[in-house]
């Protein structure tokens, strides 16, 4: 059994993690948050020795000092001193002196394209940085973006110019077969009857494939709308999935919310129930007081 055999894509995750032990600098391109977390994780626990650094750039578009901040809490607190550097060059030089391998993974890098309002610190020293750490044997950066960067406008200093100033190898997270679909239902405790209509309507898709499955799956495995016909839960999980735009840890956030509210709501109502006796006792006395 190969070590990859558990994974969503096991030719695609395998290829994927050589390119990066080779320092590639690649772009993946893929608009499901979920799926791209699904090949990290992936990578991550088959990447033993490795320096890893993840950052969203969504949430630092316009705070390249909150980016810089991330990185450098993530590196080895033996090895990054007490004080965060004050100069994006300085964080560069500490992620190459690192004593082990150094995979950036940059998560919605697109969030600095077609974006006057990024910080203005995302400028082209920083890009010739990042440029300049691919020549460096021990590190490696990943940037996911939902389309290529060469098709993207980066703006420096209030003025567009043409992405490919990033120097990153497109490399598509390839639409699930139904083979591999397969797999994936089968890993999880779903009836039989109800394996062919997923593996059909998940086969059929042509955005976010893996986050709407795994969100089915969620949802099989938690009994929800239990009795229903499979092709009524699926069109009620695909409405909520896409027009409500969640994503698997959403959903399951939401989940958790409400089984914790149905689990108190029964405690006031086991309390309410043992109270009422009492309440009908109380009441008995102040009606006879009253005659």
């Amino acid at each position: 059994m190969s070590d990859f055999d558990t994974c969503l894509r096991p030719a695609f995750t395998e290829k994927l993690l050589k390119r990066l032990q080779k320092g590639e600098s690649l772009n993946l391109l893929s608009d499901d948050p979920d799926d791209v977390q699904r090949l990290f994780s992936e990578i991550k626990s088959r990447s033993s020795g490795v320096c890893w650094l993840r950052v969203s750039l969504k949430a630092y578009a316009r705070s390249f000092d909150g980016f810089k901040q991330d990185l450098w809490r993530q590196l080895p607190q033996v090895q990054r001193g007490q004080t965060a550097p004050g100069q994006w060059k300085q964080l560069v030089n500490l992620l190459e002196q690192q004593d082990k391998p150094v995979w950036l993974w940059l998560d919605a890098l697109h969030s600095l394209f077609e974006n006057s309002q990024i910080d203005k610190q995302y400028n082209q020293d920083f890009v010739n940085s990042l440029n300049s750490l691919r020549n460096n044997e021990h590190f490696a950066l990943l940037g996911v973006t939902e389309k290529p960067l060469n098709q993207s406008v980066f703006f420096v200093q209030g003025m567009d110019q043409p992405a490919s100033v990033l120097e990153l190898q497109p490399e598509k997270l390839p639409q699930l077969s139904a083979e591999l679909i397969q797999k994936e239902i089968k890993r999880h405790d779903v009836v039989r009857y109800e394996q062919t209509t997923i593996l059909q309507m998940v086969s059929d898709l042509q955005h976010r494939q893996y986050g709407f499955l795994a969100y089915v799956l969620s949802a099989v495995e938690n009994g929800e709308f239990n009795g229903m016909p499979i092709e009524q839960k699926l069109q009620r999980w695909q409405a909520e999935f896409y027009q409500g735009g969640v994503n698997l840890r959403q959903s399951m956030k939401w989940r958790q919310w409400v089984f914790n509210w149905l689990k108190e709501s029964l405690k006031w109502i086991n309390v309410l129930k043992m109270l009422s006796p009492v309440w009908q006792f109380m009441r008995g006395i102040f009606s006879k007081k009253d005659k």
